[in-house]
C-alpha cells in the first residue's frame, strides 16, 4: 500500500515470514524499513447486561 504524508511517500508492507509489518521510508542513503507496533490491548470479547426499561418490563411478548 502506498501514502503520502506532508507530500513524502511511504509504503506499508507485510513479511509473512517475519509475520511483521513495516513502513518503507526513504533516506538519504536509500530505503528505510519502519517496524510497525501495535500498542493498543488484545481484542477481549465482553458482555454488557442492562436493566430493562419500565417500557420493556411491560411488554408481553
Amino acid at each position: 500500500m502506498e501514502l503520502e504524508v506532508n507530500g513524502q511517500t511511504y509504503f506499508v508492507n507485510f513479511l509473512s515470514d517475519e509475520d511483521q509489518w513495516y513502513v518503507i521510508a526513504p533516506s538519504p542513503t536509500g530505503l528505510r524499513e519502519i517496524p510497525v507496533i501495535e500498542d493498543a490491548a488484545d481484542y477481549r470479547p465482553f458482555r454488557v447486561i442492562m436493566e430493562p426499561t419500565d417500557e420493556e418490563k411491560e411488554t408481553v411478548n
